[in-house]
């Protein structure tokens, strides 16, 4: 489009775009544009910044902002990725074989007619359509082209994003998201077929097509997550405790399947956030409808707190991420991703060791996840096999499926960012699922007098603590990210093999391939990406360390691992940092000390125009605190 005059885009657009709504969002424009004065020069800016490029369609499809022209989220953008995707799958296909498509979508505003636009384009090309007949989770879209053996998938979502968002999540026929290069073969075919085609705003033919997609594809799914505890607890129900919690789906759509799903699990119904528990696209309760967020929960907390409950769970909007809190004593205390993270790779660990089969098991992670679960597959025994991935479910997806055709039993992955696979369900991020796994595994440790809290506690004590702090730097731009990693790769900062008291005994270059000393994990290079790993020591010993109550701690050398990275969506530089130590004070300090070296040595001399969010996660605000003095 940059050759294109702004008059041609502008007039291209109007002939396309029959939505009322955005079609005079362009023409208010347009009108302010012929007006002298600052007003027009303001408005041709704006018409430039929304017709000029075009929404970018990559692994996890589109996502963006609703608003007219080519460059955000709305029905004519819509349109043109389901032809190109539609097309694409006909070129791809033998002549006689059938094509299916499953498409679901969240109650955002515009998600429902986004979903029928879509089913219009591939219908018109004769690729059959099976279309949710109501809202639903995004984990049983994922699960249904799996169990339906469809071509493809789609979800009309933004899953934790603000309001104004909306998104077009796109799954392959193995039911994991797509991925490098059909992505990029996608883009090509979006850019070959971008004038819509004939019908393609007639949402009357779609609107009569019977759907009846979702009972099905429901009692299938709560039956594969019901089936997925021991046999024995199956069948002792009773002697389990009955166990409950107060539950938020943010305004979002996991409510309904998630009282179901507790309710056949354990004969309690979970207690919703009377504000949060209906579907509502304003997310009128919170800023950011994303648990991960600070004063996400504190609604569910007072709903807790007034019914005198300890536990606190919690979806996303679309359900497929999951957050667990914990009241301790007068606090509430949010689990961070990993700690959710291990919690339910060892209770399936706990399952696979009791149970009789003796195969080939497999859990994954992602590269910016904890060490811990590395090591408790290691210790689990010579038939158990971690394996780390890219970021992303597009690659733990993948990377399941190839193990799973591959011979293996693959029971978990996870990333940080509260993202759960349950590969025997589906190859995605599931927060039902995750959901359905803790309660099973709560009520196993009420029954053994612990709580969530006490269970991380015995696992720091078998593996050794780990504290994270995770963060974010904001970006002017995408060239300023990429003259920061350039300007650290060309520094001594990666060559010096320390930082401060920490030697660096490994480190690998995600980029460019390249990397120092034995990296077990042989991660891909991605050129699409920016970002870099890093493995320290600690040089000294920690024997002049004193806790509060002036305690010598000597525990041995820390542990620590970072990675730096750039997001892929948005002008943010991600920092994720993990230490471990035998000792929590010890894992406590050093994170703190790390980190702190890291924004000295790293961030300050090589992004001056970097400006830290103010927002950090970590396993305790200790570590934060003493981090951010």
């Amino acid at each position: 489009m940059t050759s294109t005059s702004l008059e041609d885009l502008i007039q291209q657009w109007l002939r396309w775009d029959k939505d009322q709504t955005t079609a005079a969002e362009i023409r208010a424009l347009c009108e302010k544009k012929a007006q002298p004065g600052p007003a027009s020069i303001a408005a041709k800016d704006e018409l430039e910044e929304r017709l000029r490029n075009r929404i970018q369609f990559g692994t996890a499809g589109l996502r963006g902002r609703m608003r007219a022209g080519f460059a955000f989220m709305n029905c004519l953008t819509v349109i043109q990725a389901s032809q190109g995707i539609a097309q694409y799958l006909i070129s791809c296909s033998a002549a006689t074989e059938p094509l299916s498509i499953i498409i679901g979508h969240d109650t955002r505003h515009n998600s429902a007619r986004f979903a029928r636009l879509a089913a219009n384009a591939f219908r018109s090309r004769g690729i059959n359509v099976e279309m949710f007949e109501d809202y639903v989770p995004t984990p049983l879209v994922a699960f249904g082209v799996k169990t339906m053996n469809a071509t493809a998938g789609i979800m009309i979502t933004a899953s934790h994003n603000p309001a104004q968002d909306n998104g077009y999540k796109v799954y392959q026929s193995n039911g994991a998201q797509i991925n490098t290069p059909v992505d990029q073969d996608i883009a090509k075919s979006i850019l070959e077929n971008v004038e819509p085609w004939d019908g393609a705003w007639d949402e009357k033919d779609i609107l009569q097509h019977p759907h009846r997609l979702l009972p099905a594809i429901r009692k299938q799914y709560s039956r594969q997550l019901l089936a997925r505890r021991l046999p024995t607890e199956a069948k002792d129900t009773d002697d389990y405790p009955s166990i409950g919690g107060v539950y938020t789906p943010m305004h979002g759509v996991g409510w309904g399947i998630a009282a179901e799903t507790a309710l056949r699990i354990n004969n309690r119904t979970l207690i919703p956030v009377p504000e949060q528990i209906h579907p509502n696209p304003d997310f009128p309760t919170v800023k950011f409808p994303n648990p991960e967020e600070d004063g996400a929960l504190q609604l569910a907390f007072e709903t807790a707190d007034r019914a005198g409950e300890k536990i606190v769970i919690a979806n996303d909007p679309d359900a497929d991420r999951f957050a667990i809190a914990q009241k301790i004593d007068d606090d509430w205390r949010r689990f961070t991703g990993d700690q959710v993270g291990v919690l339910l790779a060892n209770y399936l660990l706990e399952n696979e060791l009791q149970g009789q089969n003796q195969r080939k098991v497999v859990m994954l992670c992602s590269a910016v996840s904890s060490g811990m679960l590395k090591k408790m597959i290691e210790a689990a025994g010579s038939r158990f096999h971690f394996e780390e991935t890219l970021t992303g479910f597009k690659w733990i997806g993948n990377r399941a499926k190839k193990l799973q055709d591959d011979g293996f039993a693959v029971l978990f992955g996870y990333e940080e960012a509260l993202g759960y696979m349950f590969p025997e369900v589906s190859l995605d991020k599931d927060g039902i699922a995750a959901m359905s796994t803790f309660l099973f595994a709560l009520s196993r440790w009420r029954k053994q007098e612990l709580d969530p809290l006490g269970k991380l506690h015995q696992l720091y004590h078998k593996y050794g603590y780990h504290e994270s702090i995770n963060t974010y730097f904001v970006s002017p731009s995408p060239g300023y990210t990429k003259g920061f990693f350039a300007r650290i790769r060309e520094s001594e900062a990666v060559s010096r093999f320390s930082l401060d008291s920490y030697k660096v005994v490994r480190w690998r270059d995600v980029t460019n391939g390249t990397e120092y000393g034995y990296w077990e994990s042989k991660l891909p290079q991605d050129r699409t990406s920016e970002m870099l790993k890093f493995d320290l020591v600690e040089a000294g010993t920690a024997s002049s360390m004193k806790t509060t109550s002036n305690e010598v701690v000597n525990a041995g050398p820390a542990e620590v691992s970072f990675t730096i990275r750039a997001s892929g969506t948005e002008p943010k530089i991600k920092l994720y940092l993990e230490c471990s130590s035998s000792t929590e004070y010890q894992a406590v300090q050093h994170a703190a000390r790390a980190f702190s070296c890291i924004i000295e040595e790293w961030i300050r001399p090589f992004g001056q125009r970097l400006h830290h969010s103010g927002n950090a996660t970590s396993s305790s605000s200790r570590a934060i605190a003493v981090a951010l003095g």
